[in-house]
């Protein structure tokens, strides 16, 4: 077996292992997380959040105590989840990276990798700045996750790719502090809070 077939084996087990962790760490469809989706409102930083705030001040004592106590199963579950992720990225940086900037471009281009000028993850292309028609349908789930996968994959980073100004996880990173504003469902508070997470591991 020669060095490319290799490669490409790698390539394909590595993304198939990523694929599995991605969907196996989203909430549950319809879980109760779902009453705090804000996938329909504005995105982060855009005070326009009346609707999502009322909602959320009609959730019940019940209600907000089925979040938490989902919030905690789902955060259990990842613990093991993410090691795969971890292992991978360390492994096969550049695959994971790829895998990690499809999934975020997918969440700030609304549910299509690419959409809105969105081509690479160096930033240097744009996005819209707010919700689109594609993006209303996105759920809170799936951008989440992305964030998720983000703040993660520094563990398994190499030092090059923590490089300011040239390494490839920082530019993603770059990628979601400028354009997160559009992020769909950006006003749910998992993900608001995943980006805040990611954003302060990043920028110390």
């Amino acid at each position: 077996m020669g060095p490319t077939l290799r490669g490409t084996l790698l390539a394909h087990a590595v993304q198939a292992v990523l694929e599995g962790v991605a969907a196996a760490a989203r909430y549950p469809e319809d879980g109760a997380n779902e009453a705090e989706d804000g996938s329909t409102g504005p995105g982060l930083g855009n005070n326009s959040s009346s609707t999502s705030s009322n909602s959320r001040a009609r959730l019940s004592d019940a209600e907000v105590l089925a979040a938490r106590e989902e919030q905690w199963e789902v955060e259990e579950r990842r613990k093991e989840l993410l090691v795969l992720l971890k292992n991978a990225a360390k492994l096969a940086f550049p695959e994971a990276l790829n895998f990690v900037a499809s999934k975020l471009q997918a969440a700030l281009s609304g549910g299509v990798s690419g959409a809105n000028g969105l081509t690479g993850f160096d930033g240097s292309s744009s996005v819209s700045k707010g919700p689109t028609a594609a993006s209303v349908g996105l759920r809170f789930q799936d951008t989440e996750v992305a964030v998720t996968l983000l703040y993660e994959l520094g563990e398994g980073a190499p030092e090059d790719a923590l490089k300011a100004g040239s390494g490839g996880l920082v530019q993603l990173v770059l990628l979601l502090v400028t354009q997160g504003q559009g992020l769909p469902a950006g006003q749910h508070r998992l993900v608001a809070l995943a980006v805040l997470e990611t954003c302060v591991r990043y920028c110390r």
